[in-house]
């Protein structure tokens, strides 16, 4: 009997995760936490015994709860963590307590309630409260909003990205027949990766991913190949084809940035364009402000709007 299951579920979690003794790498962000959680878990699965988090259970409930599902002999959880209001974050680090933490952007999901974006920064760097100071935080260097940082962590820190500042670094990125590819370099190492991805805002996922696995010692080569078979989840840019139609399927989530993204991707085909929206949630003040901005992309890469909320 406990004064609070919520508080029992996390203190048992917390305990499981320490008793089986992985490495643990935490994956946050506004938006692509679960496919830059997936991606990172394909990468690690070809050298380590790992586990993650099903689906995108990812916050106090489902995180503990994929904790206590992992096998006993697993060598490296990869967790994802998401709140929408301050402190959850540093509740889930102190459960998950990161070895490992990429942020992989901060967007204006939840704006709604925690202000101000220099606000989902502050929720989101709570990630660092649970992490030993000789713990390695990775970040997005191509977000201004974590490139910029008023204050260095204690914790070492990695920039992935394009720009000079980054130690991961994508270079001469490329779009061709529904194919994304890059070549990284990384302390004097370059290596190629093939995505069978659409869209450049799948890079930065890709990125930590490679970034992930080069800490923890993954061979390049493995790396490539992994990714190179990497499928993202249902509901998440899903391209199929019906008769004469394509399908893009990305249903799972709607805040600005994923939007844009998906809008500009249905810009590029060929033929008559539908775009089918719903609302964009949690977004307070701005949100007439988004949904206009939204409106203006969708205008510009769609030849039907089908609008519905």
């Amino acid at each position: 009997v406990v004064e609070d299951p919520r508080t029992a579920l996390g203190d048992i979690a917390r305990r499981e995760c320490r008793r089986i003794g992985c490495k643990v790498v935490g994956i946050t962000g506004s938006v692509g936490k679960s496919t830059t959680k997936e991606m990172v878990y394909t990468v690690l699965e070809s050298t380590y015994r790992t586990a993650k988090t099903p689906v995108n259970h990812n916050n106090d409930i489902g995180m503990p709860m994929a904790i206590l599902a992992m096998p006993e002999d697993t060598e490296v959880a990869v967790l994802e963590m998401g709140m929408n209001h301050f402190r959850e974050m540093a509740y889930l680090s102190g459960i998950a307590q990161p070895d490992i933490a990429v942020i992989v952007n901060i967007g204006t999901m939840h704006i709604e309630h925690l202000g101000s974006i220099e606000g989902i920064r502050k929720a989101k760097m709570e990630i660092l409260e649970g992490m030993s100071e000789d713990a390695t935080l990775l970040l997005n260097g191509d977000d201004t909003m974590l490139s910029h940082l008023k204050e260095m962590p204690v914790q070492p820190v990695t920039y992935f990205g394009s720009g000079e500042n980054a130690a991961v670094r994508a270079k001469n990125i490329r779009e061709e027949d529904e194919m994304l590819s890059f070549d990284v370099e990384a302390n004097g190492t370059q290596f190629h990766v093939d995505l069978a991805l659409e869209g450049l805002h799948f890079v930065p996922d890709a990125l930590a991913a490679v970034t992930v696995g080069l800490v923890l010692q993954v061979p390049f080569t493995a790396i490539q190949e992994r990714l190179s078979m990497f499928r993202n989840m249902t509901g998440r840019q899903e391209t199929y084809r019906q008769g004469e139609f394509t399908i893009i399927n990305d249903c799972y989530n709607a805040g600005p940035e994923s939007m844009a993204a998906a809008l500009k991707v249905l810009g590029k085909k060929k033929g008559r364009r539908v775009a089918v929206l719903g609302d964009m949630l949690e977004l307070g003040d701005s949100a007439w402000a988004e949904h206009y901005r939204i409106g203006r992309i969708a205008a510009e890469n769609a030849d039907l709007i089908l609008a519905y909320g």
